[in-house]
This record gives C-alpha cells, sequence and structure tokens, in this order.
C-alpha cells in the first residue's frame, strides 16, 4: 500500500474489467440523473455500460450493490484528490487548510 487510505470496496476487482469497467461509471450517471428510486432496474445502466443484465448482476450484484459501488468510487475520488492537494500543500498550516476547505 502506497500509505493513502482507501475505502475498501466490498466486491472484489473484476476479473474481466475491460468489460465491466463501464458500469460504475454508467450507474454514475444514471443515478445521478434519476436518483436510486426512480432508477427501476438495472436495464439502462446495463445498456449504457454495453454489457447485458447477466454479467452486470454477476460482476456487481442487485441494484443496491451497484449503488454501494458507485458511493464507494465517489468517495475514493475524494480520498484521492483530498490526500493529493495536502501533499503537495507546503507548510503544515496550508495542509491544515486545505483538509478544512474539503471538508467544508
Amino acid at each position: 500500500m502506497d500509505g493513502k487510505p482507501v475505502i475498501d470496496h466490498p466486491h472484489p476487482q473484476s476479473k474481466d474489467s475491460a468489460t465491466t469497467a463501464g458500469i460504475p461509471t454508467a450507474a454514475r450517471d444514471v443515478f445521478s440523473k434519476s436518483g436510486f428510486d426512480a432508477t427501476g432496474r438495472v436495464d439502462e445502466i446495463a445498456r449504457r455500460a454495453g454489457v447485458n443484465k447477466a454479467t452486470l448482476r454477476y460482476h456487481i450484484g442487485n441494484k443496491e450493490k451497484l449503488y454501494e459501488t458507485v458511493i464507494f468510487g465517489v468517495i475514493n475520488r475524494v480520498i484521492d484528490t483530498t490526500t493529493r492537494d495536502i501533499q503537495k500543500a507546503p507548510t503544515p498550516e496550508a495542509k491544515l487548510r486545505t483538509y478544512i476547505k474539503t471538508m467544508v
């Protein structure tokens, strides 16, 4: 590990990541546009990701697990960005300000 804090996702990385790589992005797009409840079934997400529903369900799971995957992805991007910005800050005070600014 490189010292970065990471929220550990409960689902293992797909063995066929080239096929499934677009699923979280497609899910994020659909969930952000329609919301969790209005999204309904995962048909639209599978279509946008270029996979069938069986592949999506096998690699990710149900709609709740897919939403969880999206949330973990967003959290990890925030952690990565915050970590990078804090490391770039020149002084301890600047690092703290960067952290506070991110949290606010």
